[in-house]
């Protein structure tokens, strides 16, 4: 019964030890606000938490911390995330749908990297974003500059769902998706198109790595590229059928001779 009970865990890993409330969004440029001058954005800076699990969380008395060198800032948290739901940490008010208005994170996300500890009330590290520790990571290191994410078009560093360790995308839209899922298909696409973009993917045993480039220019992609690309895959998928077909053929002439 025992081993019963250990085989999924040992074969779905993730199952036995998923982690429930995740860094999931970072709006370390600033965001656009409406009524704002564009030179101002870089103070509306957030950071969204994700439950993914199937019960409320509770992140009264959790603190988010943000180190370079040394710890640069800390955010005590309250509140209650719901299952499968989003909690928004804000500098202003004026960024819609908050859960918790923290006037003092307006400009304390580094524009050239930060790493951010998530931790519970124990004081135990829940999860941090540290590329630099991560095989998912392609070895970039957050203090030498974030993963994902553009400071001039205010695209926001997402991750991509389900990965643990991390591993971060920039947002498709202008002002990523607070409270929202993340961006579908960015990642799914580009190994989709791994075959006509060959060295633009790098994989290991965990998880596939974007370089902010990369997401960038998969974000990019013309609608003639995608076209080409469809008419590629259509193509090859009736060439299997053509020979499939004329295999058939073959195997039934020899049949009828036989007769």
């Amino acid at each position: 019964m025992k081993i019963l009970v250990l085989l999924p865990c040992l074969f779905f890993p993730f199952l036995a030890f998923a982690q429930p409330i995740l860094i999931n969004e970072i709006a370390w440029m600033g965001s656009s606000v409406e009524g704002v001058d564009a030179n101002q954005w870089w103070r509306y800076e957030w950071v969204e938490l994700y439950n993914n699990a199937d019960t409320v969380g509770m992140v009264d008395g959790w603190m988010l911390e943000l180190y370079r060198d040394k710890l640069d800032f800390r955010i005590p948290l309250k509140g209650a995330i719901e299952p499968k739901g989003y909690f928004l940490i804000g500098a202003s008010e004026k960024i819609k749908n908050l859960n918790l208005n923290y006037a003092n994170l307006a400009g304390k996300f580094v524009n050239s990297g930060q790493k951010i500890v998530l931790k519970n009330s124990a004081g135990e590290i829940v999860d941090e974003v540290d590329p630099v520790r991560s095989e998912a990571s392609n070895g970039v290191d957050a203090t030498k500059g974030w993963p994902a994410g553009d400071n001039e078009t205010k695209r926001t560093m997402e991750r991509v769902a389900g990965t643990v360790p991390a591993t971060w995308q920039t947002s498709r839209d202008s002002g990523g998706t607070p409270k929202a899922q993340n961006s579908s298909g960015a990642a799914a696409k580009l190994m989709a198109q791994k075959l006509s973009f060959p060295g633009k993917l790098s994989f290991n045993s965990k998880a596939v790595a974007l370089k902010p480039s990369e997401t960038k220019k998969d974000i990019s992609m013309s609608s003639d590229e995608e076209s080409q690309d469809l008419f590629n895959s259509t193509g090859l998928v009736a060439l299997v059928l053509a020979l499939g077909s004329s295999a058939a053929a073959v195997l039934l002439r020899r049949r009828l001779s036989r007769v």
